[in-house]
């Protein structure tokens, strides 16, 4: 094994990334829309951006630790929404799946 592939390991642990595998909910994303999974980045657990038309972004993320902005608990954010971002619980499904729907319609 590399030194890099050790250093992820230590993180994955540290981080619990396992565990955070069965916290994590399922999201239902619309019908017309791609979906990129991009890498945990800056410090997010799961980062993706959805895009339509060929053309518009969506970008979003997962904090589980809450030290990218200002949460008291795991949240989602995107952006971006309205000219700013919006930010959900991690279990408020409900409301991120109501934003990318009005996202993907618009």
């Amino acid at each position: 094994m590399n030194d890099i592939f050790l250093e992820r390991l230590d993180v994955e642990s540290a981080q619990d990334w396992r565990g955070w595998c069965f916290k994590i909910p399922p999201i239902k994303i619309p019908a017309n829309v791609k979906l990129k999974i991009t890498p945990p980045y800056g410090g997010a657990m799961v980062r993706f951006c959805m895009e339509k038309d060929n053309k518009e972004y969506l970008s979003g993320y997962l904090d589980c630790f809450y030290q990218l902005g200002c949460y008291g608990g795991p949240y989602w954010d995107a952006y971006p929404w309205e000219g700013d971002t919006i930010r959900f619980a991690m279990d408020d499904v409900e409301g991120l799946e109501k934003i990318l729907r009005e996202w993907s319609e618009k």
